[in-house]
């Protein structure tokens, strides 16, 4: 782009158009204070020595699906194409607990997470969220939606959302997972959870995760496991500005989340 500017500029000289090349130095100047202040505000975002951890979750076995009644019919095998096998880490949440938070990390981002609703069901089952995130879940359906939480009533609006429209939804209290379900669909259903800082990530298809901008020091490697902790935990020392290979943490069979406590910590009640 500045060889544009280099180019016109010579042109316009060459025609004595003294007044064109100063244009072109304004322009060129004001391009450049445009990406300089682009690039100090991402910067300014972004931890100044903080470091990642990544790492993966793995299965111990082939999980079964979770029944949520008693009155849904036992699967059967596909005859044309095999079912795709149930993988619970589409549920799981690895959480960084008992480290040094910055305490610019404390609070939540003032620009809220999105979520989309998809037909029948969310973009996906579970978003992990700092507490006091706005949530944005957008109806990218064809016909009207009566959310409810039968764990926080007071937080989803009970009004139809039509299609196309907006409707926000706040966790205040970290450490917390509500489920968000649909009057009209035995099958939807949606979990938000909040934590108190933003060390936190979801797995990918591969069960790989990372967590940038994690201040240096020694930490817990948690899983989140739906509305609760598993037992399962690594420890990892973080150092400033470096990747550090987190021990690969496996679920168990039985996947039983226990209840968490509403300290920053993310210990267990009764731990």
């Amino acid at each position: 782009m500045f060889q544009i500017f280099e180019g016109l500029e010579k042109r316009n000289t060459s025609r004595g158009d003294m007044t064109a090349r100063t244009l072109i130095a304004s322009l060129a100047a004001l391009l450049a204070l445009g990406l300089g202040s682009v690039l100090t505000t991402a910067v300014a975002h972004a931890a100044p020595n903080g470091g990642t951890v990544k790492g993966s979750v793995a299965l111990a076995g082939a999980p079964k699906h979770p029944v949520r009644s008693e009155g849904f019919v036992k699967r059967k095998p596909n005859p044309i194409c095999e079912v795709k096998p149930y993988d619970p880490r589409q549920y799981v949440v690895v959480v960084l607990v008992d480290g040094p938070v910055a305490d610019e990390d404390k609070s939540a981002p003032r620009h809220g997470a999105k979520w989309a609703l998809l037909g029948e069901s969310f973009e996906f089952p579970l978003i992990p969220v700092q507490a006091g995130t706005a949530i944005d879940i957008k109806n990218e359906g064809r016909k009207k939606v009566e959310l409810y939480s039968p764990d926080a009533p007071e937080v989803v609006d009970p009004e139809p959302l039509s299609p196309g429209l907006v409707r926000a939804v706040r966790l205040e209290q970290p450490l917390k997972a509500i489920r968000i379900l649909e009057k009209n669909s035995a099958h939807l259903e949606g979990i938000v959870a909040a934590f108190p800082h933003p060390y936190f990530s979801r797995v990918d298809a591969k069960g790989e995760y990372q967590i940038d901008g994690v201040p240096p020091g020694k930490w817990t490697v948690r899983v989140w496991y739906r509305t609760g902790w598993l037992s399962e935990t690594t420890k990892v020392d973080v150092a400033a500005k470096r990747a550090t290979r987190a021990d690969t943490l496996t679920l168990p069979k039985v996947l039983e989340p226990k209840a968490a406590s509403s300290k920053a910590t993310g210990e267990d009640k009764g731990a």
